[in-house]
């Protein structure tokens, strides 16, 4: 059987040993205390940041390891190709203070906004396309 703990490790000190990423500012240490029959034992433990994880997402041959990096890649090119990037799951949770101010943001920095807005829209989700165009419309009104 094999032990993923053992070869997520290998990765991680991989990642630091070829200077990828820097150890200490990517790890930070958090003390566990756990029950071992009758005894309380406390035990530091690692705690990564989102680059060695990602870093270690790029490494991992699997099956989770491609579904990853084609996941990683299609985030990535629509960045670079957009400029920017929208995240759906925390815009359904009506966090839309961040984008209302990205809105006004572009609104005020050029003439090329209406065009933008309009990319924007159109790459939102189908499902969000009514609640982009109140937006959009409700700040370009004002």
């Amino acid at each position: 059987m094999i032990n993923y703990m053992l070869l997520t490790n290998e990765h991680i000190k991989n990642i630091y040993k070829e200077q990828e990423l820097e150890e200490n500012s990517t790890i930070r240490k958090f003390q566990t205390v756990q029950l071992e029959g009758k005894r309380e034992v406390k035990r530091d433990v690692n705690y990564y940041c989102l680059d060695v994880i990602i870093s270690v997402g790029y490494r991992v041959k699997s099956k989770k390891g491609t579904q990853f990096r084609i996941w990683a890649t299609k985030i990535l090119k629509e960045y670079l190709i957009k400029g920017y990037s929208i995240n759906l799951k925390r815009l359904k949770q009506k966090q839309l203070n961040e984008l209302t101010s990205t809105i006004e943001l572009i609104k005020n920095s050029n003439d090329n906004a209406l065009v933008s807005l309009a990319l924007l829209i159109a790459s939102s989700d189908p499902k969000q396309k009514e609640l982009m165009v109140k937006l959009v419309v409700n700040l370009l009104v004002d």
